[in-house]
C-alpha cells in the first residue's frame, strides 16, 4: 500500500541518491533546508516501508513551489508520481497558498497540465567560467548584513525566504556577497558549491545593472569551477547582463503555475532565481 509522509533527516541520503541518478546537483544542505523549513517541505512515498519516491513542497505566504519530484526507476509507470504531485498540491492548498508553481522539463509538462498547471514562461539555465575580478563596490557578506539583505530580498521576491537564504549563508559564507552604493547595501549574491559546478543565486539588486556585473565578476574571482545561474526568460535585462559577461544558455525547463496567476511576478530586481524548487 502506498503511503506518503514527511521525509526524515536520515532519509536525505535517499534523496541524494535519486537526484544523482537524475543528473541533478542537489547537496545535503538543500534537503536539510526543506526538512527544517516550517511548515515541513519534504516528503517521501513508501510501499511496505520501502522508499519509492519523493517531492518537495515549499509554502510561502502568497505562493508556493513544488520540486524534487522523483520516483525510483523500478516503480515508475504505476502512478506514484501523480500521487506525489496530488499530495503536494493538496498540502499547499490546505496551507491556503493561492498560487502553486514549479519548473517542469518538457517531457513532464503533459502530466503537470493534467493536474491544472499552465505554462508561464521558460526557466533558463546559463553556465560559464566567469573571467572574474574584484570590485571595490562588492564585499563579502557579514552576519550583521543579513537583516538588510533579507529585507532587500523580500522586496524583490515578494515572500519571506529567509530560512533558505540563511541556509546558504551558514554553509557557504565565502560565496555570499553584497554590493554597496555610498556605503549602503543595494544588492547581494549567494552561491553554493555542487559537484563540478557552483550554483549562483539568488541575485538581487535594486540599483543600476553595473553593480550586478560587479557582483558577477567579483564572484568569478572567488571560484575556479564553472558557474550556473537560473533566470526566467521574461527578465530580459538579467539575460542581457549574463550574456555580457560570457554566460551561455545550457538548458531550460518551463515555469508553470496552478491557481491565482495574479500572484506570479518576475521582479526586474531579481537577476537570478534561488533554485527551481524554491523560487
Amino acid at each position: 500500500m502506498l503511503r506518503i509522509r514527511k521525509m526524515h533527516i536520515d532519509e536525505i541520503s535517499f534523496a541524494l541518491e535519486q537526484t544523482k541518478n537524475e543528473g541533478w546537483t542537489d547537496i545535503y544542505d538543500d534537503w536539510y533546508a526543506f526538512i527544517t523549513y516550517n511548515p515541513n517541505a519534504a516528503f517521501v512515498a513508501e510501499i511496505n516501508n520501502h522508499l519509492v519516491g519523493m517531492v518537495s513542497a515549499v509554502a510561502y505566504d502568497k505562493f508556493g513551489f513544488i520540486g524534487g519530484l522523483i520516483v525510483t526507476n523500478q516503480h515508475r509507470g504505476n502512478g506514484i508520481g501523480t500521487h506525489l504531485m496530488s499530495f503536494a498540491i493538496s498540502y499547499l492548498e490546505k496551507l491556503k497558498v493561492p498560487l502553486i508553481m514549479l519548473d517542469g522539463v518538457a517531457d513532464a509538462v503533459p502530466l503537470y497540465e493534467s493536474l491544472g498547471f499552465q505554462v508561464f514562461c521558460k526557466s533558463l539555465r546559463f553556465k560559464t567560467k566567469i573571467e572574474g575580478h574584484r570590485s571595490c563596490n562588492v564585499r563579502q557578506m557579514e552576519k550583521e548584513d543579513q537583516s538588510i539583505v533579507y529585507s532587500l530580498d523580500y522586496s524583490a521576491f515578494n515572500a519571506n525566504r529567509t530560512h533558505f537564504l540563511q541556509n546558504i549563508f551558514e554553509n557557504f559564507p565565502e560565496l555570499c556577497l553584497v554590493a554597496e552604493r555610498n556605503k549602503e547595501i543595494v544588492g547581494y549574491a549567494m552561491g553554493s558549491k555542487r559537484a563540478n559546478v557552483v550554483r549562483l543565486g539568488p541575485i538581487v539588486c535594486s540599483e543600476k545593472s553595473e553593480l550586478v556585473i560587479d557582483l558577477l565578476k567579483h564572484f568569478g574571482s572567488l571560484v575556479r569551477e564553472k558557474v550556473r545561474v537560473g533566470v526566467l526568460e521574461t527578465n530580459r535585462q538579467a539575460i542581457s547582463i549574463l550574456e555580457s559577461v560570457g554566460f551561455n544558455l545550457s538548458s531550460y525547463s518551463f515555469r508553470m503555475g496552478r491557481g491565482d496567476h495574479t500572484y506570479f511576478s518576475d521582479s526586474p530586481f531579481q537577476y537570478a532565481i534561488g533554485s527551481p524548487a524554491k523560487g
